[in-house]
């Protein structure tokens, strides 16, 4: 019998009043969940290919526009804290609870995945399981302490001032046609990051890595060896010290940031979907 696919737009209202934008991928017959946290300066959109490979294997998606993203509501990508991304996600989540009783796992990717880690240590009862794709905990290219100090300072007197030049899309993926679409995505946002925002993304990595030890969740760490954007150490580091006996690691030889969007991106898939049946079954 042939699955049917369900692909859907929808929205919230969180706590502060902000419309938050989701999208949905869902089958009639489901066995799991998965909630997925997007990277900074993209939308839930872009994890398609891949959410309609889990629904392929029996998983429903829920994917977030992170607010000042996407869709979403909220100044492009502006925060005031690291802690609003976990806030709303917990929302999210908790939508999503009332619309299924499967077991539900959170996917984050890069800023996605240090807003997941940090989503882990506060919130993590109830969650089947975690999996971090090429988690932003640890810049790639080192930060002196002295620009950390001025990049804190410029963050609290001019917060919305863009600070870092734009990324190079090319450092996303191995695949052209991914890159030029990265480029050329109207929702994706491809200016400099803002005081606030960067000061905020380089706290929220050791935030996670120093309460590691209070994730006892099943995870699933992954992230390419070749990352000039998160440095793989970080996701090296996160697994040493998680608190979870069940924790796997694994490195993809030569892949960039983006493993769910490169070219082998197929082995990447299988490995999320076995671990996730490999789970599922143990249950």
């Amino acid at each position: 019998m042939e699955l049917i696919m369900h692909k859907k737009e929808n929205s919230f209202k969180n706590k502060e009043g902000l419309n938050l934008f989701y999208r949905t991928w869902q089958s009639d017959n489901p066995k799991a969940t998965v909630l997925i946290s997007h990277g900074y300066a993209e939308h839930s959109d872009r994890y398609d290919e891949f959410a309609r490979y889990l629904v392929d294997n029996g998983f429903d998606v829920f994917a977030l526009d992170h607010r000042g993203h996407g869709k979403s509501d909220g100044e492009q990508t502006h925060i005031d804290s690291f802690n609003q991304y976990v806030d709303d996600l917990h929302e999210f989540r908790k939508l999503v609870q009332e619309q299924t009783t499967n077991p539900l796992y959170l996917l984050g990717h890069s800023m996605g995945g240090a807003i997941a880690g940090l989503y882990a240590i506060k919130f993590q009862d109830g969650l089947a399981g975690l999996i971090l794709s090429s988690a932003y905990l640890k810049n790639a290219v080192k930060v002196p302490a002295i620009k950390l100090a001025l990049a804190g300072l410029v963050a609290k007197l001019t917060p919305k001032l863009v600070l870092v030049p734009p990324l190079d899309a090319s450092l996303v993926s191995h695949d052209q046609e991914i890159v030029e679409k990265y480029k050329n995505d109207p929702l994706n946002y491809t200016e400099g990051t803002k005081a606030k925002m960067g000061s905020e993304l380089l706290k929220a990595g050791p935030m996670v890595l120093k309460d590691a030890h209070r994730i006892n969740l099943p995870t699933l760490i992954l992230y390419g060896s070749d990352d000039q954007i998160a440095d793989p150490e970080g996701s090296k580091e996160l697994y040493e010290k998680l608190g979870a006996k069940d924790k796997t690691i694994t490195g993809y030889n030569g892949f960039y940031h983006e493993i769910l969007n490169e070219l082998e991106r197929e082995q990447v898939y299988q490995d999320i979907s076995e671990w996730l049946n490999n789970h599922l079954s143990m249950d």
